[in-house]
């Protein structure tokens, strides 16, 4: 399966023509992600596909590519919990300098539980991503060919992956989350992924808000208690004292509104730019709209 990969791929025969210089292949095997794929995916078969990959690529001084393989082959091994795999194929990785092995990095100490490390390599891959798409904001007008909106595509991956981070781990502000949330959406403000996870976001802390705030039958409760217990004079002196009937629970109240109405709003635009999240985010829409 491996060798019809390259044969087909290559515009001559599979053969090696010059030892000193490695085997010649004129065509980077374009077709070998999709056949990557088409396979079963576990470590044990696709192992042999990306071990060739590597000799190939390092034989031609492909290192870029090989990389790149090396980076692959650290993802197959950590979907498999086969973190000593993971680690040693993301040194090789960084031995090559690829750019994206610290979100590899991140994600394998994730799924080891080790989540302030995480985050720590996750701000570390958002601070180079950062600089590097500042720096090609600067050269996009004199450069046609440049790359700035695939790095401020990626760019906004990593901070919506920060933000998920940081919200499961509640070791920052709401204020903080929902700003990287809104980053999100402001690097990439036509990806459904980040109005989606920040309309989410906004929705739990409306139910959070909710069951803090006084529900109107509870207040009504209370003041049924006190007027027959007291005269009509007390109750409102007690009323004006305490600030029931001002502007204490209509301001919570008005504060839970704006949650909801951003929430949805974000929804609408997570179903506005794409379907992927549709059977989560159309009934909601419905249900809050209706209610």
């Amino acid at each position: 399966h491996v060798l019809k990969g390259i044969k087909r791929d290559s515009d001559k025969p599979l053969t090696f023509v010059d030892w000193a210089r490695g085997p010649q292949f004129d065509v980077p095997f374009a077709h070998w992600d999709h056949r990557l794929d088409l396979t079963q995916p576990h470590l044990k078969t696709r192992e042999p596909m990306l071990a060739l990959r590597r000799v190939i690529y390092h034989l031609n001084s492909m290192f870029d590519e090989e990389g790149v393989v090396w980076l692959q082959l650290a993802k197959e091994a950590r979907t498999e919990r086969r973190y000593h795999a993971a680690t040693g194929a993301l040194l090789h990785a960084n031995a090559l300098n690829v750019e994206s092995s610290y979100l590899e990095w991140a994600k394998l100490h994730k799924d080891q539980g080790q989540h302030k490390q995480a985050l720590i390599a996750l701000q570390q891959e958002v601070d180079r991503l950062a600089k590097y798409t500042k720096q090609e904001s600067r050269g996009s007008k004199s450069d046609p060919q440049n790359n700035h909106h695939a790095m401020l595509f990626r760019h906004a991956k990593a901070l919506l992956l920060m933000a998920r981070w940081t919200e499961d781990s509640g070791l920052r502000k709401s204020d903080d989350v929902v700003e990287l949330y809104q980053k999100v959406t402001t690097l990439a403000p036509k990806w459904e992924n980040g109005f989606f996870f920040l309309a989410k976001y906004l929705y739990s802390l409306f139910l959070a808000k909710q069951r803090d705030e006084p529900s109107p039958e509870s207040s009504a409760s209370r003041l049924h208690r006190s007027s027959s217990s007291a005269s009509v004079s007390s109750l409102s002196q007690a009323s004006s004292a305490s600030g029931v009937g001002s502007s204490s629970i209509p301001s919570v109240s008005e504060f839970s509104l704006n949650l909801l109405t951003s929430s949805l709003r974000n929804y609408f635009n997570s179903l506005l730019y794409g379907h992927k999240y549709i059977f989560q985010s159309l009934p909601r829409i419905l249900r809050l709209w209706f209610d």
